[in-house]
């Protein structure tokens, strides 16, 4: 069956109950069965729901439902086959289809009956009734009314709906086209502040929606001189850059100035300064191993094997520029020759100071000797053979406690040689022995 159809067939039956209620008595309905017997129904307590709603493609309806009761006043009983037949116009074939809250209906009896169905408010035409064979009822037409005046108010406040939606947009659409016109206004006035003095220029834009920022010649940000009417609000403006809201940003406005902020650039020229230094020795840097490679190239296989020795050495041993020269020399070590030792000591990229604070660490943190033990080990020609700056840059700037050095060595006398605290604190004072500190020494015998 047809939307249309299905439509009509529930309006007609809305027409038959809606008369039901509006006539004074109870009408009776008569009809002939299909098995010949005479049926009569009496239809009574009949209500009628119509409401409007959007279809889920942007179509419109009107959702009815009719209910009420059927009583059986025939001596005849009732069911889906004898019931009356309703038609819908253009459809003889129509057969009325509700829904009973029983499936016979015996005389006498009465039962409960509901319909519902839609009616497309843009499409659907508004329904004539009529019934089937020689069935009649009167007041037929009073009935077509009252449901065609129901869904008339359906389709009338679907239009005023449409209205009010057209109103709502034509009173956007103006207000809109004036948003639009005082922006250009706006924005005219903003650029015409160009020449002007970053005063005028912020006073111009808080008449606008635009926030206003200024800029100095080098994009610095002096937008709070301008407001507090300092140095910056005199000077000219060179430029204007006006941008309308985004999706997360709001209007405004930049002016650039003709002005240069005293502290930024200051700060942007010694910036610019430290940067070129930087970019200079770099420059150097690359020359010299530049330089360093080519001489390198043009140096003799032993020359060139000497200094990768040396610099394994002093990376990984750590070693001073005359126990790297004795090393690369010693016929128990590289056995190399004097003059290819020599040239590697001289290009060796290492840092004397660097290796003997590391030795120190080395010979403090393990084997916890004083600053004048570990200076001497740095400086002996059977130890380290640092120069004495070197060795005494070392101490000065190891990171250790001298006087938890001295209570370890107090307590390795005492544990491994049984000595009296006294003979300890000798031996740890003596230029013979330990060299620490008196004040040192007093520390570690009284902690032990």
């Amino acid at each position: 069956m047809s939307k249309r159809m299905r439509a009509f067939c529930a309006i007609l039956f809305m027409g038959v109950v809606a008369l039901a209620v509006c006539m004074p008595k109870t009408e009776a309905m008569a009809a002939s069965a299909n098995d010949g017997t005479k049926v009569e129904l009496i239809f009574s307590d009949v209500e009628v729901e119509c409401t409007n709603r959007d279809g889920l493609f942007g179509g419109r309806y009107a959702d009815f439902t009719v209910s009420g009761s059927v009583k059986n006043a025939s001596e005849n009983p009732v069911n889906e086959d004898n019931m009356p037949k309703l038609i819908a116009e253009g459809d003889e074939d129509t057969k009325f289809k509700a829904d009973l809250s029983q499936d016979k209906l015996l005389p006498g009896e009465t039962c409960d009956i509901t319909y519902s169905d839609e009616f497309d408010v843009k499409h659907d035409e508004l329904p004539t009734l009529s019934f089937s064979g020689k069935l009649s009822f009167a007041g037929l037409e009073d009935a077509e009314k009252e449901l065609n005046d129901g869904l008339k108010k359906v389709v009338n406040e679907y239009a005023t709906e449409d209205a009010e939606k057209e109103a709502k947009k034509e009173k956007e659409k103006k207000a809109e086209a004036k948003a639009k016109k005082k922006q250009e206004k706006d924005k005219k006035a903003l650029k015409a502040c160009k020449g002007k003095t970053a005063a005028e220029a912020w006073k111009a834009a808080k008449k606008t929606e635009y926030k206003p920022s200024f800029k100095d010649s080098y994009d610095v940000d002096v937008t709070d001189g301008v407001k507090e009417g300092s140095e910056p609000s005199a000077a000219k403006v060179t430029k204007v850059d006006v941008k309308d809201a985004g999706f997360l940003t709001s209007s405004k406005v930049t002016f650039e100035l003709d002005y240069v902020d005293p502290a930024a650039k200051a700060e942007r020229d010694e910036k610019e300064a430290a940067e070129k230094a930087a970019k200079e020795e770099a420059e150097r840097k690359a020359a010299e191993e530049k330089a360093r490679e080519e001489a390198e190239a043009a140096l003799p296989a032993e020359y060139r094997s000497a200094l990768r020795k040396a610099e394994s050495y002093s990376s990984r041993m750590h070693m001073s520029k005359r126990g790297l020269y004795d090393q690369l020399t010693s016929e128990y070590g590289e056995r190399f020759s004097p003059e290819a030792a020599q040239y590697a000591v001289d290009n060796v990229d290492a840092d004397w100071n660097a290796n003997a604070l590391a030795k120190a660490e080395s010979y403090a943190n393990g084997m916890h000797m004083s600053k004048m033990g570990v200076y001497d080990q740095l400086v002996s020609e059977y130890g380290e053979q640092f120069e004495p700056d070197q060795a005494q840059y070392a101490v000065d700037n190891v990171q250790v406690d001298w006087y938890a050095n001295a209570l370890e060595k107090a307590r390795s006398y005492q544990e491994s040689m049984a000595m009296s605290p006294e003979a300890i604190r000798d031996q740890l004072v003596s230029e013979y022995g330990e060299r620490f500190t008196p004040e040192e020494a007093d520390y570690a015998v009284a902690n032990l």
